[in-house]
């Protein structure tokens, strides 16, 4: 390790906090590292399964779609990795701005139909009546719809529709992301914003979770002063809302 490589902990009196400080840049450190090899891989694997996959015998393509599937869980873990490093090290960084949140959402939403659609899901948009334009990050506030949509997404089974609705409380605008999967366990409802917990409840189709998402969508959210929270019922589906306030504190922004 260089000069260049050195982890440099700010002066604090608190153990505590140095370790935490540690534990993140090392993190941060790690997963920038990792990223750039398993794009490669990723990236070579689509190639040789778009050019020379029908080629192969059954066997070899498997092991090739199962590089390409493991990368990819990989290189979303790193990332997943590398966004809550920066956030818990105080690093969010948002950049606000005044946002038509009905067109954002039309717009966020297209890219997941098609998802969707491939396990035979509907997402079905419930707009309601013309919004004040909506304070925001846009790309942080895009990582958090993506999420929940794609979580709802996963833990539903065909023929099953995902909802998406937005209404006016008070001073704030109240986003909610519905599905009619499972539903959670209230045991496990505590876990769900922690970092690394999982619950019990698995995907239909067997995908996998980092047990980092929910924890940086709570915190992006969090960090534009708002609330995100679930109701959930056991055979009943889950539904996720979050708030965004309309009038933030400028000291927070």
């Amino acid at each position: 390790m260089d000069s260049s490589d050195r982890i440099n902990i700010p002066v604090d009196d608190n153990p505590a906090k140095k370790v935490n400080d540690l534990k993140n840049q090392f993190s941060g450190m790690a997963a920038h590292d990792l990223r750039h090899p398993l794009g490669v891989f990723l990236n070579c694997s689509e190639i040789l399964l778009d050019e020379v996959g029908g080629s192969l015998s059954e066997q070899h393509a498997e092991f090739l779609r199962l590089i390409h599937t493991s990368s990819t869980s990989m290189l979303c873990l790193l990332n997943d990795l590398l966004d809550i490093a920066k956030i818990e090290a105080g690093k969010l960084n948002l950049v606000i701005q005044p946002t038509d949140l009905i067109d954002f959402l039309r717009r966020v939403i297209v890219p997941n139909q098609l998802l969707a659609k491939r396990k035979g899901i509907q997402i079905r948009f419930l707009d309601c009546e013309p919004l004040p334009p909506v304070p925001l990050d846009v790309l942080k506030m895009e990582q958090v719809v993506n999420n929940l949509i794609s979580n709802a997404v996963k833990f539903s089974a065909a023929g099953t529709t995902v909802s998406i609705q937005v209404r006016m409380c008070g001073d704030h605008v109240i986003v909610s992301v519905s599905d009619q999967g499972p539903g959670i366990p209230k045991q496990d409802l505590d876990k769900l914003f922690q970092p690394f917990s999982k619950t019990s409840v698995r995907a239909p189709g067997g995908e996998k979770s980092t047990g980092l998402g929910l924890a940086i969508v709570r915190k992006i959210v969090v960090g534009h002063q708002g609330e995100i929270k679930v109701d959930s019922e056991v055979g009943q589906g889950s539904t996720f809302r979050f708030s965004l306030p309309l009038h933030p504190k400028a000291t927070a922004l």
